[in-house]
């Protein structure tokens, strides 16, 4: 079915004072029982301040609305994650939402979305429409609160199933974890290289290793290191810099045994969680990790933005050349996320 069937058209300037009226209201609402925070619910939660927030092109231009003369419901989609939607509420139980949630699986294939726990109205009508809840849960961010990861069934999401997976956390690197943590990581990277060329010693920074003991330790020391647990077992690693308003992902991998489990997309939203004042998040991969390009770009929203290569070395790294002449001679992706 198409757009105009369903009332849905994109969002624009004209529709922000509506749109933050239905968010405001409907967060109120739903949310304040649930946080029972009205600093929040009545103090930073305002229309105008809602407003000015969602007047920015890469939040408006996501945007859609369900409007038959009145603007009765709206949905924010990014990537194959539906991000938000909200249904005023005079106008719930009238069949907008079930418009809105058909609309974004038809028309943009979302694969997946976050609910808050508590929120069980929210999770019984996704999964009304085809999502399942799974087991993988992320903290919301200065509350005691967790999202569940809900996946829409009819578009394969069946390959990331998290089975008996228990609760995604970050924890800090400790001393005693660290000789295993390179490991890890060594085996990880080693995993998706051969993968996709087989034993190829030339893609090798040192014998044996896609990256060497050296780079991990330097990550390591100059950023901020952590363990990915999954329960209480370890499922990977991550190394971020933090510097202002721009983060850095310097490393981030998961165990081959538990690859396309969801494990990787919640590290990555919680580290979103652990740094709300990071603007702009950048990272970058080799040109074959074809897992890894698709995960950053169709799983976590980022873009790419340049291509380092023998004719268009990093600037800021004076190895660049070098390793591109040797160990990567096709290049590496550098992403961006701009966070709003």
């Amino acid at each position: 079915m198409g757009n105009d069937h369903y009332n849905i058209r994109r969002a624009t300037e004209e529709d922000l004072s509506r749109i933050a009226e239905i968010l405001v209201f409907v967060k109120r609402i739903k949310y304040r029982p649930i946080f029972k925070n009205d600093a929040f619910s009545f103090g930073e939660l305002q229309v105008l301040r809602v407003a000015e927030e969602y007047d920015d092109p890469a939040i408006l231009g996501n945007m859609f609305v369900y409007d038959d003369g009145i603007v009765k419901g709206l949905l924010r989609i990014e990537g194959d994650e539906l991000r938000e939607l909200y249904v005023d509420w005079f106008f719930q139980g009238q069949g907008v939402g079930s418009a809105l949630i058909e609309f974004a699986k038809k028309e943009y294939g979302v694969t997946h979305l976050w609910a808050l726990e508590k929120n069980t109205d929210a999770i019984e009508f996704y999964k009304k429409h085809g999502f399942r809840a799974t087991d993988v849960r992320i903290p919301e961010e200065g509350t005691p609160e967790f999202l569940v990861r809900l996946e829409n069934c009819a578009v394969g999401s069946r390959k990331e199933e998290t089975g008996d997976m228990d609760e995604i956390r970050l924890v800090p690197l400790q001393e005693d974890d660290r000789e295993q943590f390179i490991m890890d990581n060594q085996e990880a990277f080693n995993y998706g290289a051969l993968e996709e060329f087989g034993m190829r010693n030339d893609h090798f920074e040192e014998e044996g290793e896609i990256i060497s003991r050296e780079t991990i330790e330097a990550s390591i020391d100059s950023g901020e290191a952590y363990r990915i647990m999954c329960g209480d077992r370890k499922a990977g690693g991550a190394v971020i810099r933090v510097e202002g308003d721009r983060g850095d992902l310097e490393l981030l991998f998961v165990s081959p045994e538990v690859h396309s489990k969801g494990i990787g997309h919640a590290a990555w939203c919680a580290i979103e969680k652990l740094h709300p004042e990071v603007r702009v998040w950048e990272t970058v991969t080799p040109y074959f990790e074809k897992r890894n390009i698709h995960f950053y770009v169709n799983r976590c929203g980022f873009h790419i933005v340049e291509f380092f290569n023998s004719r268009h070395p990093d600037p800021n790294d004076p190895d660049m050349t070098e390793e591109n002449d040797g160990q990567f001679p096709e290049g590496m992706f550098r992403f961006e996320k701009i966070m709003f």
